[in-house]
């Protein structure tokens, strides 16, 4: 539990929470203000909240009307959004209303991976990179990489749509997803070596490495599990987090929570994306066993005013974890059953669900997935290895 340094309660505003991330807030002298949409309502969430108001959608114009209208009639002290769709609109009001916290371009920046390659410049932290605009932008950048290329949207998260390119396959799929963009594409590089997500937490442009961790990518853009911490020597830690440190001044992150993905080559750190947000993925939950640390906790503590970094009564711990995803044949899930055999193992920390019975899992192109496991273990191997047996007892039972 994290120990607030102010004893006075605060108002804060968050936009497009679930009931996950307001639950971490209810040991904190908080009184959240939940703004949130008709597409994300989340009535457990609502109940968590000291007010509840609906939007049409979190890019509605109305939002931003009601949010000063709110802070009108009983100022805020902070205003937060962890959701990817609300990042953007948080960072307007916010500056709209004159609180603290990431400007509307530092964010902008961050969902848009053309800028954010943009403000990196010649920067070794880079990959080589290209706005593609047609067949013969792509052609003629694969040409002068003369290996194989990623083509990925400028804007979006957790891999999705990425597609990788050589000479020898490039003409019909660059086709294809140029046909089906709107606008430009990225192409860069593909580049290879250990694929991490660093955890931080900055104040004040003071950033703080919460946890690295190693990606399980298997053989596509969309990672199976994760381990951490990740098994690095003291000087691959040190290049990785001094390079990601490095990243968050250049695009101008100076406060609140931010997941950066990162290659480790044989060359150099190359940053392939980042969010001004605590990862997606039930990696907040590896990151309180590895850490003992609450990141939307101590996310919202200090959105708010109530803590200040480095952090104060957190909890150390030192496990070593695995979260490993599954997933289900597409369909309806009609039940899940095993869930208490999986939790019989007491290094199994948790089954997490991104699926509930009722619900449609589309598993297309492995873009979805049901849930996954959470395990400890004295080495990565043991704890993904205790994540893996646990998820052979869990049986997710669909309809056609």
């Amino acid at each position: 539990m994290l120990e607030p340094e102010a004893s006075v309660s605060r108002r804060l505003l968050v936009i497009g929470a679930n009931e996950y991330v307001l639950r971490s807030a209810q040991g904190l002298p908080l009184e959240i203000v939940l703004l949130t949409s008709v597409d994300r309502l989340d009535r457990a969430a609502s109940a968590l909240a000291s007010v509840s108001v609906i939007g049409k959608s979190l890019n509605d114009p109305a939002i931003v009307r009601i949010a000063s209208q709110l802070h009108g009639h009983e100022p805020f002290d902070g205003l937060v959004s962890f959701t990817e769709d609300g990042l953007e609109i948080a960072a307007m009001i916010r500056e709209r209303l004159g609180l603290h916290g990431t400007p509307p371009l530092v964010t902008a920046v961050l969902r848009d991976k053309g800028r954010m390659r943009e403000i990196l410049g010649d920067s070794p932290l880079s990959a080589q990179w290209r706005l593609i605009q047609d067949a013969e932008d792509a052609e003629c950048f694969l040409s002068e990489l003369d290996g194989p290329a990623v083509i990925k949207p400028l804007r979006g998260s957790g891999s999705k749509a990425v597609v990788a390119v050589d000479q020898s396959n490039s003409e019909t799929q660059i086709a294809n997803i140029l046909a089906t963009a709107n606008g430009p594409v990225l192409m860069e590089e593909r580049v290879f070596g250990r694929e991490l997500s660093i955890e931080t937490m900055s104040y004040a442009g003071s950033h703080h490495v919460l946890l690295v961790v190693d990606k399980d990518m298997g053989d596509s853009f969309r990672p199976k599990g994760h381990v951490a911490p990740a098994e690095l020597d003291d000087e691959a830690r040190c290049r990785v987090t001094t390079a990601v440190c490095d990243f968050l001044d250049l695009v101008g992150l100076r406060d609140g929570p931010a997941h950066t993905e990162v290659v480790l080559t044989d060359t150099g750190v190359k940053v392939i994306e980042s969010h001004d947000r605590p990862a997606g993925g039930w990696v907040t939950e590896l990151i309180r066993l590895c850490t003992g640390i609450d990141m939307y906790e101590v996310a919202l503590a200090a959105a708010s005013g109530l803590v200040r970094w480095p952090r104060r009564g957190v909890s150390e711990q030192a496990h070593v974890g695995a979260l490993v995803y599954f997933g289900a044949e597409p369909g309806v899930i009609e039940s899940i059953s095993g869930v208490g055999d999986a939790l019989s193992d007491q290094h199994v920390h948790g089954v997490l669900f991104d699926k509930d019975v009722g619900d449609i899992h589309m598993n297309l192109e492995d873009e979805e997935r049901v849930g996954g496991v959470l395990a400890s273990g004295s080495t990565s191997s043991e704890a993904r290895n205790t994540a893996l047996a646990a998820v052979q007892r869990l049986r997710v039972h669909v309809r056609d």
